[in-house]
């Protein structure tokens, strides 16, 4: 082998690698592309489902917000977590000492959370608008592998299912 097809050959090799090193490398969440189970404490998923409560369903009769939710996936890195769910946000209120079901919102939530010490404190979130924007925004703020869930799907069935689920974790929370 002649020395100019050597070197051909070492350059393609380490083209290869650098490039299977930045597939595989994000800056921003750290290193994935194999998946794991969902690794969530107790505490993180407490954060999660107040966050929710606080900023996902502003109450408009006076009532409070309930949150449940369903990790649909993750992204990881050392000191940042991004969390893909699916939320259902309730309002209750009192009236005439009934309990009173006010509206509410089922929707697709990413939320980010930061390490902070030894726990994490939610930083933010990001849904999908509403009409025209939806599809598009989708594909923007959720992984392929994310949106491949079948609660992203037109599976009625399926997603009334879930949400009904969610439904009596929120009832058993009242």
């Amino acid at each position: 082998m002649t020395r100019n097809k050597k070197i051909v050959i070492l350059g393609m090799v380490v083209i290869i690698l650098l490039m299977g090193f930045f597939l595989i490398w994000n800056p921003f969440f750290g290193f994935y592309g194999v998946e794991e189970p969902i690794n969530i404490n107790e505490s993180e998923k407490e954060n999660i489902k107040i966050y929710l409560e606080e900023n996902i369903w502003k109450p408009n009769r006076g009532g409070k917000t309930f949150c449940a939710y369903e990790i649909l996936g993750e992204e990881s890195g050392l000191d940042i977590h991004q969390y893909y769910l699916w939320a259902l946000c309730k309002e209750y209120y009192l009236e005439n000492s009934k309990l009173r079901e006010a509206g509410g919102t089922s929707l697709p939530v990413a939320i980010t959370l930061q390490r902070e010490s030894n726990t994490y404190k939610v930083i933010g979130h990001e849904v999908p608008r509403n009409g025209s924007f939806y599809k598009e925004e989708i594909e923007r703020i959720f992984p392929e592998n994310i949106r491949q869930n079948k609660m992203f799907s037109n599976d009625v069935n399926y997603h009334n299912q879930h949400i009904r689920v969610l439904e009596d974790e929120i009832k058993n929370n009242l």
